[in-house]
């Protein structure tokens, strides 16, 4: 199917295919910063597949979608803090 360029892209769905949920503030496409390259290399060099999750967009709805996946958690400050009980609880 065809793609238009201006329907809006579900970036807080996670892919079936994916193996990693990497969860950060900023990544390269927002922001070019240092860290933001450190973890494009990061994710760049690994042979799993991995899905790119803003922190501000973790929720009951994307823990429940990766709870059989593997979640790296770089810089997380725009995630809402009163959700972090449940990822221990359950991603550990």
């Amino acid at each position: 199917m065809f793609n238009s360029p201006f329907e809006k892209q579900d970036l807080t769905s996670i892919p079936d295919d994916a193996d990693i949920v990497f969860v950060s503030d900023l990544f390269s496409s927002d922001h070019l910063g240092g860290a933001e390259l450190t973890t494009d290399a990061i994710i760049d060099s690994s042979p799993y597949s991995v899905f790119r999750l803003h922190s501000k967009d973790v929720n009951e709805t994307t823990l429940q979608q990766g709870l059989n996946k593997f979640w790296i958690f770089g810089n997380f400050s725009g995630m809402d803090q009163s959700i972090l009980p449940t990822i221990i609880s359950n991603m550990t």
